[in-house]
């Protein structure tokens, strides 16, 4: 009788000493502390999972922040901006662990995509030395950092396994569905006038857009799952997303929903022309009447004294507006990063809510130059990699490309009514997306080939 022999990776084995170190101090706090035992077992749990799956850390930058958001506000952790903590160490940890996984040697390829970013940081640190709010100036550039260029960059840690890349889509939609029963219940108990908002450092809008794209990370499922029951089921699932949005009352994003999942589906190259027309009719109408049914929901917010958002809509009119002008005045090098001020007797805004413009009055032509290069390269690559995926018959990276350009999109819509750069950091996580799609075609059309001959 022949013994079963489990091969050990080389390169798992310092990983695992590591874990029975953990694990002799598990036992030692369980002696000296229950709660401290139960804190340090939950870390290295997580520790752990992240290890054999790093690319959760990505999930949770698309919709797990928000989550996080609502769970220390909950539990009142009193630590200085611990989302971010948290935000920084899980996506420290996972890049860790996935350069610690990887053949050595591996070439990375930066590309236009990245280095446009890293060109917009450095202008707009360039900008800061004649801004007249140094001190937001210099939060933006470094969250910049922090945000976008670590998600337009990370992603190309995946580049040889395009799978991980369905399983960020497929952890995004599964923290979506937390989120989405979380703030279903809360939401039930919330004013029915009120834009609603799950917790204190929680915006509406955020909310609004993070289930947004949990849905459209979700359409991976959709798409590969056959059996009629397991769509059922997906299907019954979302109005846990759907109602805290609508409860918002954030217009732009439910909007920029129905339009991602329209170009999912008219991307799709198998599906037929006529098809394609009636769907987009129908997401029309269900758009045009998503329009009329909410009329009447603004108009109780705006008549209620209560509310704080009653005069949003004419303010960001107001700012894309003196922002214009702004750029106008200075359209060289602009009025420096940070600098943008509206000041109206109900509300101040230091942003125009709106990314081009930003750039455009902060920056000065340079960086509305540089914005305009990056969103059309992104949707260039986007479109080829899906032609050039479809081409080889390759059917999960047609559809990984799809949902990236899908993504990219639907932040791209919502950037032009709401959020500073930094905070429209999803335009640049779709973007790599779709970066380390575009330059895997190679290998992809390679292995394909090697299996046919």
């Amino acid at each position: 009788m022949s013994e079963l022999s489990l091969p050990l990776n080389t390169k798992f084995k310092p990983y695992l000493l590591l874990i029975c170190g953990f694990e002799i101090v598990f036992l030692l706090l369980m002696v000296k502390s229950i709660s401290m035992s139960i804190v340090f077992a939950s870390l290295i749990t997580c520790t752990i999972f992240l290890f054999i799956y790093p690319e959760f850390s990505l999930a949770v930058a698309l919709t797990g922040n928000i989550l996080l958001s609502i769970i220390f506000d909950h539990f009142h952790v009193n630590i200085p901006i611990p989302v971010i903590i948290a935000y920084i160490l899980l996506l420290g940890s996972s890049a860790i662990f996935v350069a610690f996984q990887q053949t050595p040697g591996r070439k990375i390829h930066i590309g236009k995509l990245i280095y446009i970013t890293i060109a917009i940081w450095f202008l707009m640190i360039f900008s800061l030395s004649y801004s007249g709010n140094r001190s937001y100036g210099l939060e933006k550039v470094a969250f910049f950092l922090l945000f976008n260029v670590a998600l337009i960059s990370l992603p190309l840690l995946f580049r040889e396994n395009l799978e991980k890349i369905r399983n960020i889509f497929i952890f995004t939609f599964l923290l979506g569905i937390i989120l989405g029963i979380v703030t279903t219940f809360i939401a039930l108990n919330a004013s029915s006038y009120a834009r609603f908002q799950p917790s204190e450092s929680v915006n509406s809008i955020w909310l609004a857009r993070s289930l947004g794209v949990s849905i459209i990370a979700g359409a991976v499922l959709f798409i590969r799952v056959h059996r009629r029951m397991l769509k059922l089921l997906l299907l019954a699932i979302l109005p846990f997303f759907i109602y805290p949005m609508l409860e918002t009352g954030s217009r732009a994003p439910f909007l920029g929903l129905v339009g991602s999942l329209l170009l999912i589906f008219l991307l799709q190259p198998a599906q037929p022309l006529s098809r394609k027309i009636k769907v987009t009719i129908i997401a029309m109408v269900l758009a045009f009447g998503y329009l009329a049914v909410s009329s009447s929901t603004v108009s109780a917010r705006i008549s209620d004294p209560n509310t704080v958002d009653v005069f949003s809509a004419v303010s960001r009119f107001a700012a894309w507006a003196q922002s214009f002008k702004d750029f106008m005045n200075s359209p060289l090098l602009g009025i420096g990063t940070g600098s943008f001020e509206l000041d109206l007797f109900w509300l101040t805004f230091t942003y125009p809510h709106n990314l081009f413009l930003e750039l455009a009055c902060e920056t000065g032509i340079i960086g509305l130059i540089l914005i305009c290069v990056f969103v059309f390269l992104s949707i260039k690559y986007g479109l080829r990699n899906i032609k050039n995926y479809h081409q080889n018959h390759l059917f999960l990276p047609t559809q990984l490309s799809i949902i990236s350009l899908a993504i990219f999109v639907y932040a791209l819509w919502n950037s032009m009514f709401s959020g500073d750069i930094q905070h429209n950091e999803i335009i640049w996580f779709g973007a790599g997306l779709i970066w380390v799609l575009h330059i895997s075609v190679p290998s992809q059309t390679e292995n394909v080939n090697r299996e046919d001959s």
